[in-house]
């Protein structure tokens, strides 16, 4: 709306509330959801070791490949995104903030 009305100080404080805002929602997804995500199939592996009636002192590398295998996959295009709108924001700042 700012860029439109051609309105610098306006365009300014939207992009600084909007990296802002989003920065913050980045925190959480990419610290307190897999965190809680990692909690969730840390316990379901101790309930499988449970099952499996294995001493886990005795075997701590079976206890390890349990816990990985729990975990959901790898994927990067996650960070290839997080990259992408990193650019954008870069962008868009330059034009609000010329050097």
């Amino acid at each position: 709306l700012a860029f439109f009305q051609l309105d610098v100080v306006r365009l300014r404080e939207e992009l600084v509330g909007l990296y802002t805002i989003d920065s913050l929602r980045r925190v959480v997804m990419e610290t307190i959801v897999p965190g809680l995500g990692l909690w969730a199939s840390r316990k379901s592996a101790r309930k499988e070791l449970d099952q499996l009636k294995v001493d886990i002192a005795e075997k701590p590398s079976l206890r390890d490949a349990v816990i990985q295998a729990a975990m959901p996959r790898y994927e990067a295009f996650d960070d290839y995104l997080e990259m992408v709108i990193e650019f954008g924001y870069i962008t868009l700042f330059a034009s609000a903030y010329p050097l």
